[in-house]
């Protein structure tokens, strides 16, 4: 029952479905030992989500510095309409666009890379995966092999013990030699 339901699952997963390794290992015909190891590396935590959230903690606090900056542009502009020049202000302005803009082209560098690294996991993960089918293939062969040799022995046995039976009876009973 459990192996329909491994072999389902995994014909799904071949064709795009999103199964979650967990479920596939814990229907997968391995033996328990190997099955524990697969769930502990799965729990391990994964560096691909925290360095998102790292990113995403990186992007807040660069709001935060921007929502300084503009109320310390804010607070300038003040001091220059107050004193009447505006030629400050434009530098000041030109400054900050071009800190946005370089801010920018970090955040999207950092978001490719992590897409990278989340794209060689997953090709780590399906290849991982791929090597546990060809394992567990491998094993089913040879249990075959090994299931098919025990019957012809049996049969070889079985064929001995009938022709010993054979000559048994037809050799003369009753002491002529």
């Amino acid at each position: 029952m459990m192996a329909d339901a491994y072999d389902t699952l995994v014909a799904m997963a071949t064709q795009g479905g999103k199964i979650p390794p967990a479920v596939l290992i814990e229907l997968s015909p391995l033996h328990n030992s190997m099955k524990r190891k697969l769930q502990a590396m799965l729990e391990k935590p994964d560096p691909m989500e925290q360095q998102a959230k790292q990113v995403a903690l990186a992007d807040a606090a660069a709001t935060v510095k921007e929502t300084e900056s503009k109320t310390a542009l804010n607070l300038a502009k003040a001091q220059e309409v107050a004193q009447g020049g505006a030629h400050g202000i434009v530098e000041r302005q030109m400054d900050i666009g071009a800190k946005r803009e370089e801010h920018g082209m970090k955040m999207q560098e950092t978001v490719m890379k992590i897409g990278a690294e989340q794209e060689k996991a997953r090709i780590k993960a399906s290849s991982e995966f791929a090597k546990l089918q060809s394992t567990r293939a491998r094993e089913q062969q040879k249990t075959a092999f090994s299931e098919l040799q025990g019957v012809q022995k049996l049969r070889q046995g079985e064929e001995m013990h009938r022709q010993k039976m054979q000559q048994a009876a037809a050799r003369p009973q009753g002491g002529a030699r």
